[in-house]
């Protein structure tokens, strides 16, 4: 789900919602519906002016159909709460939330969150092979990004190109984690809005989902880093690590298999050793996700303009 005004592969005239058409409905006397930017599977995402600051902001209103059950919007608070409470660079902020109810008659929960311009990291795929080394300083902001959240007891759950959104600041890319709508607090002062999983359910994309995840044991923030090293071995070799042909099989190669080599994956790329024992690492998967957790910093920097050790002290 992206909160983008730009780079859209389709003009916004022609976008059409998967939830109730708000466009042109003022939500709350306040916000102003101009035009859909992106829909999702939970949720469409709107371009709106804040009446009251007179600033334009982008509207998130959850399906309705997302929004009925308790645990449903117990979910959707719990993001609310969470945005509202991290103040990072690499992190989307979310403003405000609210609820309406459609032309139906059916509730509509919302966000309120920044009109942010630039592409997912799903697009930045597309194009020709990023270089190492950028491809080193977005993990490095995602990976700042993470931290934060990890301080507050949360762990997100969905990492995945699509909620990576690339924006211009100064001239340089900078990377803002996008929605926190399937993140669990784990521990710390917003237990209490943790949203109960239902046994057996599957919380993430399959082919980002850490070890734990598919054993269906307790999830940690060691589950985020692993995504991230997912990540990061597509930027090196264009392809997920286990892209598989079913959903049972990139679930059990998550929950058994080792990750092949990147250096093997994409040979031409020159990838160092440090950098191939970074990934190992970041993909380790074992009786315990132990050695993803740890913070020490071998000797040796894997290179690449410095931005492979910077890389390395937070993993």
């Amino acid at each position: 789900m992206t909160i983008a005004s730009a780079s859209s592969s389709s003009p916004k005239e022609l976008l059409r919602p998967r939830g109730p058409d708000l466009r042109g409905r003022t939500l709350l006397d306040r916000f102003r519906l101009d035009a859909l930017l992106a829909f999702g599977g939970m949720a469409d995402i709107y371009e709106a002016l804040d009446l009251r600051l007179r600033r334009r902001v982008a509207i998130k209103a959850l399906h309705p159909e997302h929004g009925r059950a308790p645990d449903q919007r117990r979910r959707f608070f719990q993001e609310a709460v969470l945005g509202a409470q991290i103040d990072h660079p690499h992190v989307v902020p979310i403003f405000d939330h609210g609820e309406e109810r459609s032309l139906g008659g059916e509730p509509v929960l919302f966000l309120v969150l920044p009109l942010l311009q630039g592409v997912t990291l799903r697009q930045r795929l597309l194009e020709p092979a990023m270089p190492i080394a950028d491809a080193l300083r977005l993990m490095i902001q995602l990976l700042d990004g993470l931290a934060e959240l990890h301080k507050l007891g949360a762990v997100h759950r969905d990492l995945k190109p699509e909620n990576c959104l690339i924006v211009q600041r100064q001239g340089r890319d900078h990377l803002i984690l996008l929605d926190l709508g399937l993140a669990k607090i784990h521990t710390g002062p917003l237990l209490s809005l943790a949203p109960s999983s239902a046994p057996g359910a599957m919380i993430g994309t399959l082919a980002y989902v850490s070890p734990e995840q598919a054993r269906e044991q307790p999830i940690t923030p060691a589950a985020d880093v692993y995504a991230v090293g997912v990540i990061l071995f597509e930027l090196l070799t264009r392809r997920v690590p286990f892209p598989g042909t079913t959903a049972l099989e990139v679930l059990s190669a998550h929950a058994s298999e080792q990750a092949p080599s990147v250096t093997e994956r994409a040979p031409d790329r020159g990838i160092s050793d440090d950098l191939e024992a970074l990934v190992a690492r970041a993909l380790h998967k074992g009786s315990s996700p132990a050695p993803r957790e740890r913070r020490s910093v071998p000797p040796g920097t894997p290179g690449h303009g410095g931005a492979g050790s910077r890389l390395r002290r937070r993993l």
